[in-house]
């Protein structure tokens, strides 16, 4: 058989070639998997860290409005000789706790109050995030944390408390009940505010 020169020479260098080409098609395919599942990976992480960074800034915030409630109902207290043990107590009993727990109602009752107003600020602090995001310039902290904090109170003490506990809901007559939800609200802008103004520096350097 002959075989003419110059067709084993295009055959040797068209072979390399086109193995050169297919090794080509198909890394970059793979290389752009990884990197995708990279992406995600990165997206997630970086997602759970924002979230975690969102939380913790509504626990400090619900920390403070906890503790300006328990300043205003002080206030009230002593200014009307109202017993705060009587008010602590009350709070135990409107959540049953007092049935599952033997010791001081009153030291419960602050407890108490203080997981639910940790709660409570983590749930605005993710509300003010989303509106913020949306309406950046149009919203204000302090026009809507007091709005949202006075439908609160309306939820606890016309319809839940009520049901759950009549007599809690005579305890602390409803302005003063409906101040302390507003100075919640208050002290929750100013942190979630505060939080803020120290982290755009941050997010401008970066």
């Amino acid at each position: 058989m002959i075989v003419c020169p110059g067709s084993l020479e295009v055959a040797i260098y068209r072979f390399p070639h086109q193995q050169k080409l297919n090794s080509t098609n198909v890394r970059p395919t793979k290389r752009r998997e990884v990197q995708t599942f990279s992406e995600i990976i990165e997206v997630s992480t970086m997602d759970g860290s924002i979230s975690a960074r969102i939380a913790g800034r509504g626990a400090v915030a619900g920390a403070a409005g906890g503790i300006a409630e328990l300043i205003w109902i002080l206030v009230y207290a002593s200014a009307t000789g109202t017993d705060t043990a009587t008010l602590a107590r009350g709070v135990t009993t409107a959540t049953g706790v007092n049935l599952l727990l033997r010791g001081s109602p009153a030291a419960f009752g602050i407890a108490i109050h203080m997981i639910l107003a940790v709660t409570l600020g983590i749930s605005l602090s993710f509300l003010w995030t989303s509106i913020s995001q949306r309406w950046p310039k149009q919203v204000n902290p302090y026009a809507v944390m007091p709005i949202a904090l006075a439908g609160v109170w309306a939820i606890n003490f016309l319809i839940i408390l009520p049901l759950i506990d009549p007599g809690f809901v005579q305890i602390v007559p409803y302005p003063v009940s409906l101040v302390s939800k507003l100075l919640f609200g208050v002290a929750v802008a100013a942190t979630l505010s505060h939080q803020r103004r120290q982290s755009l520096p941050i997010l401008a350097s970066k």
